[in-house]
């Protein structure tokens, strides 16, 4: 399966962070945060609450490395073990915070905005082998605001994007023909 971050993990890592910077906003209720998946209808959460949703991702050719990497050697054999580098990619997450009283969207971004303390974060995550992986979370916007009205209620809705570094690692390798010297590297005189 390999080391891969990617959606799910990211998924889920983001909630719980999410969770540890805002517990709670109404006393006694645990405030609900969702994936907002676009191929569902939104559905009508209890209030107050937050979504993640996945806007888009692309490649990140400024942080990957191209060439495979020799994770081991054997040298009865004459081969060495390279690897693939893992594929570097960003994905942009918008987090939503719904309200229907403006002191629960003041309080919801208070308490994110307090907690996070930056434009960034350190994500806490599980990659698919089950390894805790650090990844960084950088803000794309300013908090941005709408209204929306639904039939006689007054939605409040504030916004923030992330640019989520993560990446596709498959570790998946190939033995290739070793060469073998008296030393194993010489530094070249000039």
């Amino acid at each position: 399966m390999g080391q891969s971050v990617w959606f799910e993990e990211i998924d889920t890592a983001l909630i719980s962070f999410i969770k540890s910077k805002i517990p709670s906003i109404v006393p006694g209720k645990e405030l609900g945060v969702y994936v907002r998946k676009p191929d569902e209808d939104f559905k009508k959460e209890d209030y107050p609450f937050i979504t993640i949703q996945n806007l888009y991702s692309r490649p990140d050719s400024f942080r990957q490395f191209q060439d495979p990497l020799p994770v081991r050697g054997d040298a009865d054999l004459i081969a060495v073990t390279m690897e693939d580098p893992a594929i570097a990619y960003d994905l942009w997450y918008q987090i939503d915070f719904w309200a229907l009283f403006i002191p629960h969207m003041n309080l919801m971004t208070q308490k994110w905005i307090a907690g996070v303390k930056n434009r960034w974060f350190n994500l806490d995550v599980l990659d698919q082998e089950g390894n805790h992986r650090n990844i960084f979370a950088l803000q794309q916007n300013n908090l941005a605001k709408s209204d929306l009205l639904d039939g006689s209620k007054r939605i409040f809705h504030s916004i923030l994007t992330y640019r989520i570094y993560t990446e596709i690692d498959e570790r998946e390798t190939v033995d290739e023909p070793m060469v073998l010297t008296e030393h194993f590297y010489t530094i070249p005189h000039l």
